[in-house]
């Protein structure tokens, strides 16, 4: 089946099979290296078949009521996205790594061979997860 026709079925149907929900995600899943933003894309129906794994019922074969929510994340997959493709040559891109103190007064970041580092001014601390 294609990835839109299983998208279509389970927005318009009440209740769906968690098999084809876990296959519509293996189809979705397939598309990260070919499509931008697959991946933002196939994070509602990743979350909302988590919580059915985590309770044992992944491997069965309940039909379950998808939320709201979840199929109005689908829809993206019926739109123009599935036609845009990508090109096949990979973007470059850049790895910034980052990290807080645990005080939470500063941190540091590098970025190939730039390095960076400090304490955050008083502002920028109450940005911090850990103050």
């Amino acid at each position: 089946e294609s990835l839109q026709y299983m998208v279509r079925g389970v927005v318009r149907a009440r209740i769906s099979p968690l098999a084809l929900l876990s296959q519509l995600l293996w189809k979705m899943i397939s598309c990260i290296s070919i499509m931008p933003w697959a991946r933002l894309h196939s994070r509602k129906l990743q979350w909302f078949l988590l919580t059915h794994q985590k309770a044992g019922r992944s491997h069965s074969s309940p039909r379950v009521s998808v939320p709201v929510s979840v199929k109005q994340s689908l829809s993206w997959w019926s739109s123009y996205a599935l036609n845009a493709g990508q090109l096949f040559k990979e973007p470059s891109h850049m790895v910034i790594t980052i990290d807080a103190s645990l005080s939470g007064l500063g941190g540091g970041a590098h970025l190939q061979s730039q390095l960076v580092q400090g304490q955050w001014c008083l502002p920028e601390r109450s940005f911090s997860s850990v103050a």
